[in-house]
């Protein structure tokens, strides 16, 4: 498969793109700010699998928040979060489609982390709706005939556009929170909630997540135990995302952490070799 046929089918709203992209230039809103957190002692991103709400993963984020550390919330666990007493900083949305909006409540104590490319009617109902919002640029595959992604940002956002800029790495929100948080300049990173994966007979999202389960449809991939001795099933999308996440750790040790079960986690014990013939590091990042 092509990588512009793959695009599409990650995300089937890549033609509608540059227009969003249009849309969020037009609303003048701040970008976010590089090394914003570079005086913070670091950052959990939370997602939303089962993992997530389970005690000790709980008590882990509770802990990290006391000591200072800034809540991401990607998805829905802006809202499950706060059922366990945890009000995150932030939440980070990358989606381009109108379906974004239901999995995003309104909270005056977030900040709303949007990718330029989400649909317009996210950005009205979040400014409508009284929220902070603050614009990123997300790697995403957006072109048209005459412009490729780098050039639409630079056209409508020219102060805000170079490649260090532009949130990349995999394929899901959790590796655009993690970028985002690198060029926030955050010190630590601890990853929480984001399996990339499922083991068996388990599901992929939190039981109050308002989501198919991610081992619901679709087609699957079965590793057959052989990154950790028991098998994780994964998807064509989720499998580079968690390889980029797992080199980003292998990199910098002391840096990226994992709270909970996770692909990525088990995958960083591996040696380079071994991630090299799971998937070549140009498609991973």
């Amino acid at each position: 498969m092509s990588q512009s046929n793959f695009l599409k089918l990650v995300n089937p709203e890549i033609g509608f793109l540059p227009m969003n992209i249009e849309y969020a230039a037009s609303l003048n809103l701040p970008f976010v700010a590089k090394d914003a957190l570079s005086k913070e002692k670091g950052v959990v991103i939370c997602g939303t699998a089962p993992s997530l709400v389970k005690a000790q993963s709980l008590r882990e984020i509770k802990r990290l928040q006391g000591l200072g550390y800034k809540i991401f919330a990607v998805k829905q666990a802006i809202r499950i979060l706060p059922e366990y007493d945890i009000i995150p900083d932030f939440s980070v949305a990358m989606d381009p489609s109108e379906k974004q909006i239901k999995k995003t409540p309104l909270d005056p104590r977030v900040t709303y982390f949007v990718a330029s490319s989400c649909h317009p009617r996210m950005f009205d109902y979040l400014i409508r709706g009284g929220a902070n919002v603050v614009v990123f640029h997300s790697a995403c595959g957006a072109a048209t005939e005459n412009l490729c992604e780098m050039e639409i940002y630079a056209k409508f956002f020219p102060q805000n556009c170079n490649y260090e800029s532009v949130a990349s790495g995999g394929y899901t929100v959790v590796n655009r929170a993690i970028a985002l948080a690198e060029w926030m300049g955050a010190k630590r990173i601890h990853v929480a909630g984001a399996p990339f994966g499922w083991r068996e007979s388990e599901d992929y999202y939190a039981p109050t997540v308002e989501e198919p389960a991610g081992n619901a449809s679709g087609p699957t991939l079965d590793d057959q135990g052989r990154v950790d001795g028991k098998k994780w099933f994964t998807k064509a999308d989720l499998l580079p995302s968690a390889l980029s996440v797992a080199r980003k750790a292998k990199a910098s040790p002391e840096k990226f952490h994992f709270i909970g079960d996770s692909l990525a986690a088990s995958l960083a014990t591996k040696s380079h070799e071994f991630l090299e013939r799971v998937v070549p590091s140009k498609s991973a990042d």
